[in-house]
């Protein structure tokens, strides 16, 4: 019952939008995306085990999400801009789950934010920053210069898909993940300025 009610979280949050919707009629009670009585938050506590469990299987599908994006960097395969799309696709499928409550998608865009920062933080620990990723030899680019523009590539197509995200949603949700939006911009800023990727 547990994994059933996690799982299917945002259908149960449904069940308690119906019930809200047909009490307003007859009491003061009032769940809207802008504001939400007393009562319904009181109520919604009661399920708040279900909604952890949901956004922990939420954080570990975004993180699956970009680990599946990485793997290839150890056998030399970057990630690429699909990868890119992919992963961003991720971010937008679990806020777009939790778009129609104003708690859940906050909590959700809260998760994303995490998760974009962390995807931020080990693509920095990724760059190649050997004297391989800087020499100038040849008419080709190294394998490490390479694996460092794949690897702007990949940020790039993130950020730029989550700046769009910000856009789809009010204020008060787009705020939540916005400084992780900066933080995967700064990330791919760094990738093209610093030395060891100027080329």
């Amino acid at each position: 019952m547990q994994q059933t009610l996690s799982t299917g979280f945002p259908r149960f949050l449904r069940l308690f939008h119906d019930f809200f919707a047909k009490i307003s009629v007859h009491t003061d009670t009032l769940y809207t995306q802008h504001s939400q009585s007393p009562e319904t938050i009181i109520t919604l506590r009661s399920i708040s085990h279900f909604e952890s469990l949901y956004l922990a299987r939420a954080t570990a599908r975004l993180n699956e999400a970009a680990s599946t994006a990485l793997a290839g960097v150890a056998r030399g395969n970057p990630p690429t801009p699909a990868d890119g799309v992919t992963v961003a696709r991720a971010y937008a499928n679990e806020l777009d789950a939790a778009r129609f409550d104003p708690l859940l998608v906050r909590a959700v865009a809260k998760v994303v934010g995490t998760a974009v920062d962390g995807l931020a933080k080990r693509v920095e620990g990724l760059v190649v920053k050997d004297r391989n990723a800087t020499t100038l030899v040849g008419p080709q680019a190294s394998a490490q210069q390479v694996m460092n523009a794949q690897l702007v590539s990949f940020m790039c197509v993130c950020e730029t898909r989550l700046v769009k995200l910000q856009e789809e949603y009010p204020e008060q949700t787009s705020l939540i993940f916005a400084p992780a939006v900066k933080a995967s911009n700064t990330c791919m800023r760094l990738l093209l300025l610093t030395d060891h990727y100027r080329t």
